[in-house]
């Protein structure tokens, strides 16, 4: 996953397409999201919590919480 910081809209997103394959097996979704859940931590100082709305379809996965007040709703898919 890469962490950028000047995405074309703004803020930040996750990019999952270097290393599409982790030990010879594909890359799962909830992979993708741990990776962002743990880099969100550590390199931003941040949150990356869990969304959960049950019967609703195009929810984000993840909304993340950054300093400085800023708030970004995240949906991750596995490469592929």
């Amino acid at each position: 996953i890469i962490l950028r910081s000047k995405p074309p809209v703004c803020g930040y997103y996750a990019c999952a397409r270097e290393n599409v394959r982790k030990g010879g097996k594909r890359m799962l979704e909830k992979t993708v999201e741990k990776e962002l859940c743990d880099r969100v931590k550590n390199e931003l100082g941040g949150w990356a919590l869990k969304f959960v709305s049950p019967g609703q379809n195009g929810v984000p996965d993840r909304i993340v919480l950054v300093p400085y007040g800023r708030i970004y709703f995240v949906e991750t898919k596995a490469p592929g």
